[in-house]
C-alpha cells in the first residue's frame, strides 16, 4: 500500500522543501547545500533503480553561464577584424551623404562622379586612420589611453616639421 501511494505521488511532491527553523520527522536521507530565500532543500532517494542519479533535487539548478570576457579583449577581437577587413570602413552611402552635402555648400550644380567619390573616400579614410595611428601615440606617450584634442594637435604639429 505505501509503494503505490509513494508511486501516485509526482515527481515535485516527492521531494519536499522545508523551512530550516521547521524539525521534520520524515526519512529524508541527506540535505542539499542549496538554499533559496532561507529554505533549504531535501533530498530522497529515488525508488526506482533505472535512473543514473541517486538524488534527485525539487529545483532546477542554475544554468552554468559562460565566463565573462573583458572588455579591453573584446575591443582587441574587434581591432583585429577591422584590420583584417580589405575594404573601405566607412559605408559608401553614408560617405556619398556627405560629400554631396559638402559639394551642395560649395556650389547647388555640382556633381561627382562614382569613380572620383571612391578615391575620395579611400584617401579620407587614410587620412583619417594615419591621424588617429599618430594622435594614438601621443596619447601612450603621455600615459593615457584615451585619445584628446591635444594629442591630435601634437601629432599635426609634429607632421608638419
Amino acid at each position: 500500500m505505501q509503494s503505490q501511494s509513494r508511486k501516485s505521488l509526482s515527481r515535485s511532491s516527492q521531494l519536499q522543501i522545508w523551512s530550516e527553523d521547521k524539525d521534520s520527522d520524515d526519512d529524508f536521507t541527506e540535505t542539499s547545500p542549496f538554499s533559496q530565500n532561507g529554505k533549504k532543500i531535501a533530498l530522497k532517494k529515488q525508488t526506482t533503480t533505472r535512473k543514473k542519479n541517486k538524488f534527485k533535487l525539487s529545483m532546477k539548478q542554475p544554468a552554468h553561464s559562460e565566463p565573462k570576457t573583458s572588455r579591453s579583449s573584446n575591443d582587441l577581437k574587434e581591432i583585429q577584424r577591422f584590420q583584417k577587413y580589405p575594404g573601405l570602413l566607412v559605408p559608401k552611402s553614408s560617405f556619398t551623404r556627405v560629400v554631396r552635402d559638402v559639394l551642395k555648400f560649395i556650389g547647388p550644380d555640382l556633381k561627382i562622379q562614382s569613380a572620383a567619390l571612391g578615391a575620395t573616400q579611400a584617401a579620407s579614410e587614410t587620412f583619417l586612420t594615419n591621424l588617429m595611428e599618430g594622435a594614438n601615440l601621443a596619447a601612450v606617450h603621455a600615459k593615457r589611453v584615451t585619445i584628446m584634442p591635444k594629442d591630435v594637435e601634437l601629432y599635426q604639429r609634429l607632421k608638419q616639421l
